[in-house]
């Protein structure tokens, strides 16, 4: 949920197993599918790590692991399900 309270993402599996991921931008909105991941996609499934939505937007957090390991905390579109900038990188994690 959002800083007010409402639900905005959400994820649930299909009958084959499958995660399905869903985003709405606000209260009135119907919630659409931003990704399917398979069941056995670990990796894409650790991308969904999510830390939270901006208030008013559609962007929010998330941590992707980098390609060395480390952990990097993303701006995210849930509208269009693409990374945008770093936020925050350590690299000693």
């Amino acid at each position: 949920a959002d800083s007010d309270g409402v639900v905005r993402l959400g994820m649930g599996r299909t009958s084959r197993g499958s995660i399905v991921v869903l985003y709405r931008g606000g209260p009135d909105e119907e919630f659409e599918r931003v990704t399917k991941i398979a069941r056995d996609d670990e990796d894409t499934l650790e991308m969904w790590d999510v830390i939270g939505l901006r208030p008013g937007s559609d962007i929010g957090y998330m941590l992707q692991p980098s390609e060395d390991g480390r952990e990097i905390l993303h701006e995210f579109d849930f509208r269009t399900g693409t990374a945008g900038s770093v936020v925050y990188e350590d690299e000693r994690w």
